[in-house]
This record gives structure tokens, C-alpha cells and sequence, in this order.
């Protein structure tokens, strides 16, 4: 059992590891466009999601 609970466990820490690492390379862009980014991808994602799964 903890082994099934390990793996989303590990691809959310990479995730966030990645998410953090991008956030720090946006500190040229601002605070807007650092929030909104990630926002805006988000929605892309979804929309593609739902219009091809």
C-alpha cells in the first residue's frame, strides 16, 4: 500500500521542485505575469484536455 502511494507522491515533489525552479527564473517578468502564467497554462491544459480526451 505504500508503495502505490509513493509514485503520485514523487511525481507531485518533481512537479513542484520544476514549478519553483521556473517561478525563480520568471523574477524578471514581474509579479503579474508570474501569477498569471502558470494560470494561463493551466487553462490551456484543461481545454486540451477536455477537448481531446
Amino acid at each position: 500500500m505504500f508503495l502505490l502511494a509513493l509514485g503520485p507522491t514523487l511525481i507531485g515533489g518533481v512537479l513542484g521542485v520544476i514549478g519553483l525552479t521556473v517561478n525563480l527564473l520568471f523574477l524578471r517578468l514581474g509579479s503579474i505575469q508570474t501569477a498569471g502564467l502558470p494560470i494561463f497554462s493551466q487553462i490551456v491544459m484543461r481545454t486540451l484536455i477536455d477537448q481531446f480526451s
